[in-house]
């Protein structure tokens, strides 16, 4: 009995890891507070790049009325008191979460709509573009009545994450919100190909997982990628290749360019200054034997 035990403690953990292996994989975390007595928009150390995908995830109960209240004809049943409390403030009965207004005070404005709560609340709002705009994530979450937790999959724009409560007067708020920030880890087996258009026509364009180029010194080479990295084999000759983050490429006008993934695109740098460099979807490079042709990349 004692080794049938084992063996099924053994067979479950073996299906644990498998399970946690092809689960997607979410990297760099960060947590932030949000309290709803201030107007400062709370701000993450962490810097959102631009076409990465992060999860945030926010947690906690808050009210926009100061003290106990009767809850209206319409209203739910408030909670006594925030998940997370304010420092300062009273701390009492709550009606709100990060996604939904469910509880508020009889003879409130809120009651001349015919809506029973839990109604939907955007009073949070997110700014992924450096504060320039401003709105509450999408989320098709149900009312969370015990956890008050909600996801969001956001996408990043090379700014800081901002996240505040809007509301004309912040100092008769209480309950704080808090927030997690993941990111994505790209599998570490995702490897991109090609789609080769000579001359830039891609309605003649045909696929291929190797790219064959001139490099600067007018050698020919065939690169491929394993993960984010090129593997470079002189003259198609995988026995004597290399790996590296780079491919140094001659383009269509014979200037010398070098060329990196970044963020699923291709980086450009001419002649390996990228501090000058450009994003960019394609790589205008020359065949072997000279010829102009045009790849995408395919994910």
């Amino acid at each position: 009995m004692n080794v049938m035990r084992c063996l099924s403690k053994l067979a479950a953990l073996y299906v644990g890891l498998l399970m946690l292996v092809a689960t997607p994989a979410w990297a760099e975390k960060e947590e932030l507070w949000l309290d709803s007595r201030s107007a400062t928009p709370a701000r993450s150390q962490m810097v959102l790049k631009r076409g990465t995908p992060y999860l945030v995830t926010m947690k906690g109960t808050y009210s926009m009325w100061s003290g106990k209240f009767a809850p209206g004809a319409k209203s739910g049943e408030p909670e006594s008191e925030p998940m997370f409390a304010s420092p300062k403030g009273g701390n009492k009965e709550v009606g709100l979460d990060p996604e939904f207004l469910f509880a508020w005070p009889k003879g409130s404005a809120l009651e001349r709509s015919s809506e029973p709560g839990p109604r939907r609340n955007s009073s949070i709002e997110v700014s992924l573009d450096g504060g320039k705009t401003w709105s509450h994530p999408s989320s098709k979450a149900t009312f969370n009545t015990i956890g008050h937790e909600y996801k969001y999959q956001l996408m990043g724009d090379d700014n800081a994450l901002q996240v505040r409560l809007v509301d004309k007067t912040h100092t008769d708020n209480y309950g704080r919100v808090q927030i997690s920030v993941l990111t994505a880890e790209a599998p570490k087996s995702a490897s991109p190909s090609f789609l080769h258009a000579p001359n830039g026509d891609f309605s003649q364009a045909h696929p291929d997982t190797i790219i064959n180029y001139i490099t600067w010194d007018g050698t020919e080479w065939t690169a491929k990628f394993d993960g984010d990295h090129f593997v470079h084999a002189p003259k198609g000759d995988w026995s004597r290749s290399h790996t590296d983050v780079v491919m140094e490429y001659v383009t269509w006008d014979g200037s010398k360019w070098t060329v990196r993934l970044d963020q699923r695109r291709f980086l450009h740098a001419p002649e390996g200054d990228f501090t000058r460099a450009h994003p960019d979807d394609i790589i205008n490079y020359k065949t072997w034997g000279g010829s102009p042709w045009t790849a995408r990349l395919v994910w």
